[in-house]
């Protein structure tokens, strides 16, 4: 269970593999339970996801700012917010700024 992709927010949109396959060849590797990207029976079918959501929304009013950071290895991803082109710097130019001034000044671990 990939509960990165069990929110409500785009649930299901966009999983398709398509690497070298025809789109309509491709298939949505995020449906299989077994697959490393399973997205779970529906939006919020998980603990984890729904107790977030729950927290978030009682306390909607008193948070003023989050921001959810990914990292893979020695890499520094930044937001992809599924769509199938990166356009944080578009509709979100300050977040992007704030993720350039981390990678600024953040000491990353040498690569092996």
């Amino acid at each position: 269970m990939d509960l990165n992709r069990n929110y409500d927010e785009s649930w299901g949109e966009n999983e398709m593999t398509s690497f070298g396959v025809k789109l309509e060849d491709a298939q949505d590797e995020c449906a299989d339970e077994c697959g490393e990207c399973y997205r779970g029976k529906y939006p919020f079918s998980e603990p984890e996801t729904t107790a977030i959501r729950d927290f978030l929304m009682e306390h909607k009013d008193e948070i003023k700012f989050s921001y959810n950071f990914h990292s893979y290895g020695n890499e520094w991803i930044y937001p992809f917010n599924g769509v199938p082109t990166n356009d944080l710097i578009q509709r979100n130019p300050t977040a992007f700024n704030i993720f350039n001034e981390f990678s600024d000044e953040v000491k990353f671990p040498e690569s092996m």
